[in-house]
């Protein structure tokens, strides 16, 4: 098994076990939750998530994310590319709503809040 392999399996666990422990949080609390990218490989965690809110993709275009060498599924443009290619239509699929994200921080922050409280209504 690679170094590669180790990381996803050992991140895949530690979501679900994470989004275990959030199911039980009671209803009244509220949370925001930034998954990893593979949390949605699981159905299980999908259905966790799901279960306790609003499942919202901030979608960025993969040119626009960033290369980073301390992990291994990004660790250059082409596995980044790659993942994303892979990924996207399960993070369209799981979502309740899409975000496009944008250059600018606070609008992206305030569409997030605008999804966010649409879906709660």
């Amino acid at each position: 098994m690679s170094e590669q392999d180790d990381f996803l399996i050992g991140n895949n666990r530690l979501d679900e076990s994470l989004l275990m422990d959030m199911s039980d949080m009671p209803a009244e609390q509220s949370a925001v939750i930034a998954t990893g990218g593979g949390a949605i490989l699981d159905p299980e965690n999908i259905r966790l998530l799901r279960e306790n809110g609003t499942l919202i993709f901030i979608d960025r275009p993969p040119e626009r994310l960033a290369v980073t060498a301390d992990r291994p599924l990004s660790a250059t443009r082409a596995l980044l590319v790659q993942r994303y290619r892979e990924r996207y239509p399960l993070y369209r699929a799981a979502a309740d709503a899409v975000l496009a994200a944008v250059d600018s921080r606070e609008d992206n922050v305030q569409a997030l809040t605008a999804l966010w409280r649409q879906a709660a209504e």
